[in-house]
């Protein structure tokens, strides 16, 4: 139902919210105020009630106004949807878009190794996989044995690819300084080395395929070694024998930094790599730092960081970005992990979250777009493309830049 309505699921009240906490809560008034509401009493509870176990997990209470119920969760190993008897929309003589539900029974397998995941897939024990890794994505490609069991795709994706900064780092403090780092990712041999090609660089954290809302006067923050040496100059450090040093607070400090990055991510791990690599060959020592996601997440609530590199999982149909980079998230604990705005703007962030007219948010969204480059605390870099198989005993395939990159309610097995 979400491609339906735009941005949110319909959901049943009486199920989800039996004691009417939101009933007299308007959606405009949750979208543009969802901070502030999420500390009053009512959202408290209501967000204690969706935190139950009941919600997420028992087959008699898990409901829903779609086609399927869930049937049995085995824990690691398959969720099971089975289509109900009487869904209200099945003789509805116009099947449209959300209303398709062609599978009798649907099971989600759980196969936490990736290589075991691929030689269910290969063996044909599963019919679609996505998340799969490049290289064994392009082997099974040029297999002329996997080119006849399946079909490939590779639509985009709305995960963002980005490097944050600690703009409140007193190394990073100023804005020529960061921009000076952005300098040192060469994004196209990343998104041809690392991705096959299979990426789009972007400038921002709008996708360019959102032609109405992305920034396209605005150009790419190029590899660029020299122009990088200029803006550390302009910001004040000096080049010695033991590197880029500045007076800061009265100290002289050294321009060292650490890069944190999700360990287990290749891509991540590579891309760390090379920018260590182009910032060493300008005379920055990065140290990198893979983790855990949960000891990041420690790391930038906490402000003990420098830089990282991170996913950003974003839709098209919501721009509400007050959470993310307004200022009354700055402060520790908040979300806004990297530093970034002022009251321009904050303000620019409360208008787009407010503003329904398409052309007046495009306007507001590029300004956004080119504020954020200008301070590059987070410098956008690409979004992914996903990477999926499907069998050829599958009919009705639609590809999908949304999650999970198809609509397997369109299916149709052979």
């Amino acid at each position: 139902m979400k491609l339906m309505t735009g941005d949110f699921f319909v959901l049943p009240a009486y199920q989800l919210d039996p004691e009417g906490l939101l009933s007299s809560i308007p959606y405009r008034l949750v979208r543009q105020k969802h901070d502030s509401l999420a500390l009053t009493q009512n959202f408290k509870k209501f967000a204690a009630f969706l935190s139950s176990a009941a919600i997420a997990r028992d087959t008699s209470f898990v409901k829903g106004s779609g086609p399927y119920k869930l049937t049995s969760w085995s824990s690691g190993r398959a969720l099971l949807l089975e289509k109900k008897k009487n869904w209200w929309a099945k003789n509805l003589s116009s099947q449209k878009s959300g209303l398709h539900a062609n599978p009798e029974k649907i099971v989600y397998q759980v196969v936490p190794d990736n290589a075991a995941a691929l030689l269910a897939l290969k063996s044909q024990q599963v019919d679609v996989m996505d998340n799969i890794p490049l290289v064994s994505f392009q082997e099974m490609q040029r297999d002329p044995k996997y080119r006849q069991l399946f079909n490939f795709y590779t639509p985009s994706s709305y995960d963002l690819i980005f490097m944050g900064m600690n703009g409140e780092d007193p190394l990073l403090k100023d804005k020529a300084t960061r921009q000076a780092l952005a300098h040192l990712i060469n994004v196209p041999l990343v998104v041809s080395s690392l991705h096959g090609g299979l990426a789009t660089p972007t400038v921002g954290l709008v996708h360019p395929q959102e032609k109405t809302f992305y920034n396209s006067e605005l150009q790419p923050l190029k590899f660029d070694s020299q122009k990088s040496i200029q803006l550390l100059t302009a910001s004040g450090w000096r080049k010695s024998s033991s590197g880029w040093e500045k007076k800061i607070n009265g100290q002289t400090r050294s321009l060292k930094l650490n890069l944190l990055y999700r360990a287990g991510n290749t891509d991540f791990e590579n891309m760390a790599l090379l920018f260590q690599q182009n910032a060493s060959k300008v005379g920055i020592p990065i140290s990198l730092q893979a983790m855990e996601s949960s000891q990041i997440n420690e790391k930038l609530l906490s402000r003990d960081f420098d830089l990282y590199f991170r996913t950003l999982v974003g839709n098209p149909f919501s721009y509400n970005l007050v959470p993310l980079l307004h200022t009354s998230n700055a402060k520790v604990g908040g979300a806004n992990v990297t530093g970034f705005g002022n009251r321009q703007t904050d303000l620019l962030l409360e208008r787009i979250a407010k503003e329904e007219r398409t052309t007046e948010k495009a306007i507001l969204l590029k300004e956004l777009q080119q504020k954020m480059q200008e301070e590059s605390n987070m410098v956008f870099l690409y979004f992914q493309q996903s990477k999926i198989v499907v069998s050829k005993k599958i009919d009705s395939v639609v590809v999908s830049a949304l999650k999970p990159g198809y609509d397997v309610l369109r299916f149709i097995k052979k």
